[in-house]
């Protein structure tokens, strides 16, 4: 081939390369556009010649972010360089930093097929098609859709991965809720009956006393009928004997009722603790949505069984205040006993 006409088909290569357009055999250097673009990323290189055959230009990266919020896209800028190789071109990549990269390839028609590095030292054929910066804007476009409709569909699924994580916990709480109140109700059911058993113990205790102190009385009136200026004192101090065992009996009796006291306020302190567990159980079932599967029976027995542990909580203070009056009266009594026996005999 001539050298004319190397030179020209020269220039018809680097417009296909550069966008120029021949004329007349001159050549006049414009801006060309090649596009790639795949499921992640877009790449445009843009590269004019000079009137040397030297290229320069400019490489906009475009990637979508794996990140839940900012810029759904990463862009950079990269400054392209090179020169051509009869049919082949080099181009040297600016990575900032002093780095570089070299890329090699061959434009074919509106196709510009080059040789990448990768990170592993390999090469991977990249084909760039012509394009402009329209065609860039809307590929980096749909990129930023997708980003964003992928963002969207995961706000969306943990929304509702949310929503079913708060159903089932309110689920699981009522379950534990009713769970609560149905033990809290089976102990309200075994330890009212022996609440309201100690009941009965205490009056029965409080009697007992009161029957023991009664006997200790008819001793005293027994001993004061024994006194006068003609007592006989021996007999006197056998009659005091026995106004002793009344008066012990008595003690007996209180003690005994005492001992009931306290029972009584275990078994009140132990309703009272079910009572407690049943309206924290019914509470938590009611916050959580819930209705007792007992109905309106929940709500009436644990009304009862207050009501139930007031009044004998009031009983079992009722009768510890009796049997402590009654102690202090069979004391009273005893002691008028001796002093009659001792009245007697110092006459004597």
């Amino acid at each position: 081939m001539m050298p004319g006409m190397r030179r020209l088909a020269m220039a018809f290569m680097l417009a296909a390369l550069a966008g120029c357009a021949v004329v007349g055999g001159s050549q006049h250097a414009g801006p060309a556009a090649y596009l790639q673009k795949d499921a992640t990323s877009v790449a445009l290189v843009q590269l004019s010649e000079d009137d040397a055959g030297h290229y320069s230009g400019s490489i906009l990266d475009a990637r979508k972010t794996d990140s839940a919020d900012g810029d759904p896209v990463n862009t950079e800028n990269l400054t392209v360089a090179g020169q051509h190789h009869g049919s082949d071109v080099t181009l040297t990549i600016q990575a900032g930093l002093g780095l570089s990269q070299t890329w090699n390839g061959t434009p074919n028609g509106g196709t510009l097929a080059l040789q990448i590095p990768h990170e592993d030292g390999s090469l991977q054929r990249e084909e760039f098609h012509k394009d402009n910066i329209d065609g860039y804007n809307q590929a980096v476009g749909v990129l930023r859709q997708q980003v964003e409709a992928g963002r969207s569909a995961a706000a969306a699924q943990q929304q509702q991965q949310a929503s079913a994580d708060q159903q089932a916990a309110q689920l699981a709480a009522r379950d534990k809720a009713q769970t609560d109140l149905d033990t809290a109700l089976a102990s309200i059911a075994k330890d009212q009956p022996a609440a309201i058993g100690q009941q009965a113990k205490l009056s029965a205790a409080v009697q007992g006393a009161r029957d023991a102190f009664g006997k200790e009385q008819d001793a005293l009136q027994v001993v004061k009928n024994a006194t006068g200026p003609s007592a006989d004192c021996t007999a006197l101090a056998n009659k005091i004997s026995g106004l002793g065992d009344d008066a012990g009996s008595v003690g007996t009796a209180v003690s005994d009722g005492n001992s009931v006291v306290v029972d009584t306020h275990s078994a009140v302190s132990t309703l009272q603790q079910d009572v407690t567990a049943a309206k924290a159980g019914l509470a938590d079932l009611q916050q959580a949505g819930g209705q007792p599967s007992q109905g309106d029976d929940a709500t009436r027995t644990i009304a009862g069984a207050d009501i139930v542990q007031q009044r004998v909580s009031g009983a079992a203070d009722t009768a510890d205040k009796q049997l402590q009056d009654l102690s202090n009266q069979e004391s009273d009594v005893y002691g008028q006993g001796s002093a009659l026996s001792s009245e007697c005999n110092q006459k004597g």
